[in-house]
């Protein structure tokens, strides 16, 4: 495994987004889609950092 250094050279995107109420089994509860249209969108125009 890389170390944590190493990702100073990435030219990754990293976000975060919470979705409040929501586990980590998201398509499993009912309102998934609009996590899903979040992130359809997200991965069309992304942005790094926390995401609002």
């Amino acid at each position: 495994m890389d170390s944590p250094e190493n990702a100073k050279h990435s030219t990754a995107i990293a976000a975060h987004k919470v979705f409040p109420g929501r586990d980590h089994y998201t398509c499993g509860e009912g309102g998934w889609e609009a996590v899903a249209d979040f992130a359809l969108q997200w991965a069309r125009n992304p942005e790094p950092g926390e995401l609002g």
